[in-house]
């Protein structure tokens, strides 16, 4: 092999290799820019868990204080004179807050924040007032999510909440459904939505 053509391969062989390396250092930010979003995602859907799970718990803490406190859940709440599901379908949990039984009227959603405590009595019945007979304030909702909502039907006492569709809010809801028994929690109850998630203070199906 003469001289020009010694050269000219070896500049051929350096070109290989730089562009071997350009690739690789390719891949490699690419790899690295991928495992940063993934940690990110991670640690904020780990974050919404916590929240969602310390919140809705301070719920039903609000919503048994209530039971406790008033164990006839208001006895007598449409005035026909008899005491039935007619009244409330779980006594002595509150009503939902659109329901037109509610001592104080309905609410124009059923929100938590509108919880009535239907025993307590007049002027302390809010639950979220900060004055009523918890005395509590609804804390905020986690960013992206919809409010609590509260409902008490026939299928039971349940809370429910909304959030966006991005990974995190998804792994979020799926980490917090595990937190709960079989019973206690479900993610799209009654085709509500891939992102609503259901938790159980009492439930007809379960024990």
């Amino acid at each position: 092999m003469d001289a020009q053509h010694k050269m000219s391969h070896q500049s051929g062989s350096v070109i290989f290799y730089i562009f071997l390396a350009v690739g690789l250092l390719g891949l490699l930010t690419y790899s690295l820019t991928q495992s940063s979003r993934t940690s990110a995602t991670t640690q904020s859907a780990f974050r919404i868990t916590e929240d969602l799970f310390v919140q809705s718990n301070a719920i039903k803490s609000a919503v048994l204080e209530c039971t406790f406190a008033f164990p006839n859940g208001g006895g007598d709440l449409d005035g026909n004179g008899t005491i039935n599901s007619a009244d409330n379908d779980n006594v002595p949990y509150p009503l939902s807050p659109t329901d037109a039984n509610n001592p104080d009227g309905a609410a124009a959603n059923d929100q938590v924040r509108n919880l009535q405590c239907p025993g307590a009595p007049a002027g302390q019945r809010s639950i979220y007032d900060g004055v009523g007979t918890t005395g509590r304030f609804l804390p905020p909702a986690s960013n992206g999510f919809g409010e609590w909502t509260y409902i008490n039907d026939t299928n039971g006492v349940r809370l429910q909440i909304i959030g966006p569709n991005d990974q995190a809010a998804l792994q979020a809801m799926d980490a917090l459904e595990r937190r709960f028994d079989t019973c206690e929690a479900d993610i799209d109850f009654s085709s509500c939505g891939a992102t609503c998630f259901t938790t159980w203070i009492i439930r007809a199906t379960c024990p």
